[in-house]
């Protein structure tokens, strides 16, 4: 058994998109757009018991400061749409933007929360497979059997989860 325990971050993530397309002459057009971006998904009371921070911070490390979320993410587009012939059959188009991507929160926040100071996990585990199997008979320091079990046989038994809330 597993004693729960219950950690939650939060991430915010705010986005704001303009756009409109000019038509130069008959058989060109222009696409113009901005786009601002503003993801805040590090916690800074959280970040500060992080124990890589601490220590960083500590020995005056470079990498011992927290990282703020960045509010200048503004992201340009701009493209074309060329009619080649003028026929409406023959369209030549190109676009170039600049794009931020959404950081990787699971990975970061669970990093963050194996970090903490203190953390404790008790399990209690009963094998109701002693004496079964071909290890039954097995002794620690003695030669392993020489026939693996078959493929897709597992003594292993359900019982964890995780869940993702995205709201």
């Amino acid at each position: 058994q597993t004693t729960p325990n219950f950690q939650t971050f939060n991430m915010y993530y705010w986005s704001a998109f303009a756009q409109d397309d000019l038509k130069l002459s008959q058989r060109l057009t222009l696409n113009l757009g901005l786009r601002y971006d503003f993801f805040h998904n590090l916690n800074q009371r959280e970040l500060a018991n992080n124990r890589f921070y601490k220590v960083f911070k500590a020995i005056n490390s470079p990498f011992g400061v927290l990282p703020h979320a960045s509010k200048l993410d503004f992201s340009p587009r701009i493209g074309f749409a060329w009619d080649a012939r003028g026929n409406g059959k023959d369209l030549i188009r190109a676009n170039f933007g600049m794009y931020y991507p959404v950081q990787v929160v699971t990975s970061f926040f669970t990093a963050n929360y194996y970090e903490k100071p203190t953390l404790a996990f008790t399990q209690t585990i009963s094998n109701t497979a002693v004496g079964v199997g071909p290890l039954a008979s097995y002794v620690f320091g003695g030669p392993l059997p020489v026939a693996f079990p078959p493929a897709g046989a597992t003594e292993l038994v359900p019982g964890a989860s995780a869940s993702s809330n995205p709201n």
